[in-house]
């Protein structure tokens, strides 16, 4: 499970930046990871969120 920005990184761009280093920060900008790569992470982990707890919503109301 991807949990840390270190982990993220090495699946989306197969190495880790160093995101305090301007050259590294550079980088990571040029390959799409502040406007692409990550915001799609953040995106698909909140629909999975916002998914289980609709499911667990109607799952409670339909115990009612």
């Amino acid at each position: 499970m991807l949990l840390r920005c270190h982990d993220i990184q090495k699946s989306l761009l197969g190495k880790t930046l160093d995101l305090l280093d301007p050259k590294k920060w550079e980088d990571f900008l040029n390959v799409g990871g502040h406007t692409e790569k990550c915001p799609r992470v953040v995106g698909s982990s909140a629909r999975l969120a916002v998914e289980l707890i609709l499911k667990k919503m109607k799952e409670k109301e339909a115990k009612k």
